[in-house]
C-alpha cells in the first residue's frame, strides 16, 4: 500500500476534514515507530505531501490494514470520540502486535541443538 492509498482508502471510509498532509504526517510517524520498534532500522524521512505519495509503506499485505485502523483512530483522537477512538486503537494494536510478531518469526534465528540426550 502507498502513502496515497492509505488516505484515499481512509477518506472513503471515514468521513472527516482533516488534510492530507496531516494524515501523511501521522502515517510518516507510524512508520517511523515500525521502523523503529520493530525492524530495527533508521526511521525513514518523513513523507512529504507531493513528493512522497507514491512511496510503499513498511508493512505490506495483510497486515497493511493497521494503516487504515491508525489513521481512523487519529481522526477519532482528534475529534474527542474517545468510543470510536478506542475501537480504532484496538483493531490497530491487534494488526501491529501480530506483524511483530510474525517479523520475529520469520527473522528468529534457527534453533540449533548442540547437546544430546542420553
Amino acid at each position: 500500500m502507498t502513502v496515497a492509498e492509505a488516505v484515499e482508502r481512509i477518506d472513503s471510509i471515514v468521513r472527516n476534514t482533516y488534510t492530507r498532509e496531516e494524515k501523511i504526517f501521522w502515517l510518516s510517524n507510524l512508520d517511523a515507530q515500525i521502523a523503529t520498534f520493530i525492524l530495527h532500522t533508521t526511521p525513514p524521512e518523513k513523507y512529504k505531501d507531493d513528493e512522497d505519495l507514491n512511496t510503499v509503506l513498511l508493512v505490506g499485505a495483510p497486515f497493511d490494514v493497521m494503516y487504515i485502523h491508525w489513521l481512523e483512530a487519529q481522526i477519532a483522537y482528534c475529534n474527542s470520540e474517545i468510543e470510536r477512538y478506542n475501537n480504532a486503537i484496538t483493531m490497530y494494536q491487534q494488526e501491529y502486535n501480530a506483524y511483530a510478531s510474525y517479523y520475529a518469526r520469520q527473522k528468529a534465528p534457527e534453533k540449533v541443538t548442540t547437546m544430546k540426550y542420553f
